[in-house]
């Protein structure tokens, strides 16, 4: 394993700097490290999203199919 740390940066528009400022706070008052939330968020859509093709696959309509209950979670 890389021990290697990288850092990015994001940018968002004035009107986001307040809610920014409570997320950090909230993670504050949780114990919660703002970068571990992010991360996880964006291995879940990276995962959600991956191979990349939109589409649902037919089964996602097929009655009582494990798609199908996906499906009607979303």
């Amino acid at each position: 394993m890389n021990s290697e740390r990288r850092q990015f940066k994001i940018y968002g528009p004035p009107h986001f700097v307040p809610t920014w400022e409570k997320f950090l706070e909230i993670c504050e008052r949780d114990g919660q490290s703002a970068s571990s939330l992010i991360r996880i968020w964006v291995e879940g859509y990276v995962h959600r999203k991956d191979p990349g093709n939109p589409q649902r696959p037919i089964t996602a309509y097929a009655p009582g199919h494990e798609d199908e209950y996906a499906r009607m979670q979303q």
